[in-house]
């Protein structure tokens, strides 16, 4: 499954210089993908389960010299491998049904990633760092299909193409009043005992098809923080 994105991609770049060495490009994914698969682990539990014998500061130095284009090309082949196997099993009355959700990482203070993605509002120059939009796009398995790395200040909808189910930020109430739209910002002291939804935004809505009438979408969550 990773052996023939990777081999392609270097059919495909000749002009990428690598060696011939232990830790030659596709050896160095499988342990990667190994690593990952196995909650990040230690790298002495991953030569183990490897059974293979390389110092630490060999397989740091290996993913870096890893073009983040080849990472890209394995995950979409997984991903497109993988994907069919779920399709029957997440669709809603025959639709398929995708979700998206967004997080935010924060990086190191350079001017690069500064001008990038900018940082967040209320620091002060020189006293904040760098940081990013994390989208990512699942099926209702929770497979994740596709990711994003965006500027900061970049709404989810405005990235994704597919009827999706956003979660709405607290401050988004529900109202059902004729002309009005389905959810909007409302103050805190006149949201008490408003209704909450979940609601395709309006963009999403103007890019539909008209396929999926229901954008509204109920979730009981337990734990904090779990949707």
């Amino acid at each position: 499954m990773i052996e023939r994105p990777v081999l392609a991609y270097l059919a495909q770049h000749p002009q990428w210089p690598w060696r011939q060495r232990l830790l030659d490009p596709l050896t160095t994914t499988r342990l990667f993908t190994t690593q990952v698969l196995h909650g990040n682990t230690a790298i002495n539990h991953l030569r183990h389960l490897a059974g293979m014998n390389f110092s630490d500061t060999a397989y740091c130095n290996a993913p870096r010299r890893l073009p983040l284009a080849l990472l890209q090309a394995v995950s979409d082949s997984v991903t497109r491998q993988l994907l069919p196997a779920l399709d029957d099993a997440c669709r809603w009355r025959g639709h398929r049904v995708w979700l998206a959700d967004a997080s935010s990482f924060s990086m190191p203070d350079t001017p690069e990633l500064q001008e990038q993605y900018g940082q967040p509002a209320g620091q002060a120059p020189g006293c904040g760092f760098p940081t990013a939009t994390l989208l990512t796009l699942c099926n209702a398995a929770g497979f994740i299909v596709q990711t994003w790395d965006l500027p900061l200040h970049t709404h989810e909808a405005s990235q994704i193409t597919k009827h999706a189910i956003f979660r709405m930020q607290q401050k988004q109430t529900v109202s059902f009043r004729p002309g009005r739209k389905h959810a909007g910002a409302c103050p805190k002291a006149q949201r008490r005992g408003q209704p909450k939804s979940q609601w395709l935004s309006a963009t999403g809505q103007a890019r539909s098809t008209g396929a999926l009438v229901q954008t509204q979408a109920e979730a009981q969550v337990d734990e904090p923080g779990a949707l």
